[in-house]
């Protein structure tokens, strides 16, 4: 983990939900597995917030790359 970091609470019965369920993935801390999780939360969020898919987006400079607009 990085060595710039923050403490934060989360109540009791959740740390120990995601502590059993530790034994079950490849994470070795319920911090690991909080920085994780949420990380995969907010990039989801942004792709969301864009409104386009990745696909999309691909589709999207396929035609402009064949229209001659980017490289």
């Amino acid at each position: 983990m990085n060595d710039q970091s923050v403490q934060i609470e989360i109540p009791k019965s959740l740390f120990a939900k995601i502590e059993e369920h530790l034994c079950n993935t490849k994470f070795c801390s319920v911090s690991d597995y909080i920085v994780y999780a949420t990380r995969m939360i907010l990039d989801k969020e942004e792709q969301h917030d864009s409104g386009l898919s990745d696909m999309e987006k691909e589709s999207i400079k396929k035609k402009l790359r064949d229209l001659g607009y980017i490289k």
